[in-house]
C-alpha cells in the first residue's frame, strides 16, 4: 500500500519552467512595495481625510477614536497594505501545487509571515 503524496511530480517540461517562473514571481513580490508603499501613504490620507481624522492637524483625532467608521477606516487600511504580499503568496502556493519544492513553500510562508504581520500591527498600532 502507498501512500498519497501531496505534490504530484512533475510530468512535462513546460510544468517544470512554470512552477518555477511562479517561485520567482513569489519571491520578487516583495519589490511591489516599491510601488505600493507610496499608494498606500496617499491612500491612508484620503481615507483619514474622509472619516474626518485630518493627519494634517497636530494632533487631530486618532482614527480609532472616531467609532465604527474609524475602525472601518483602520481594516481597509490594513488589508490592503499586504496586498503584495497578498499576491505572492497567492503565486507561491500555485507553484507548490505544480510541485514548485522548498522555494516555492519558502515563499508561501514568507509572503504570508509577512503580510499577516503587517496587518496585525497595522490593526493593534493605529
Amino acid at each position: 500500500m502507498t501512500t498519497p503524496t501531496t505534490n504530484p511530480p512533475l510530468t512535462a517540461g513546460g510544468d517544470r519552467e512554470r512552477a518555477r517562473r511562479l517561485t520567482v514571481l513569489s519571491w520578487l513580490s516583495f519589490l511591489g512595495y516599491l510601488v505600493w508603499f507610496p499608494l498606500m501613504f496617499a491612500y491612508g490620507y484620503w481615507v483619514t481625510d474622509l472619516v474626518g481624522a485630518y493627519p494634517s492637524v497636530d494632533p487631530g483625532p486618532a482614527i480609532e477614536d472616531l467609532g465604527a467608521k474609524g475602525w472601518l477606516a483602520l481594516l481597509s487600511m490594513a488589508l490592503l497594505l499586504p496586498v503584495p504580499n497578498w499576491i505572492g503568496a497567492l503565486l507561491g502556493g500555485r507553484s507548490r501545487g505544480m510541485g514548485g519544492g522548498r522555494w516555492a513553500l519558502a515563499g508561501l510562508v514568507a509572503n504570508l509571515v509577512v503580510g499577516l504581520a503587517l496587518a496585525t500591527l497595522m490593526l493593534l498600532n493605529p
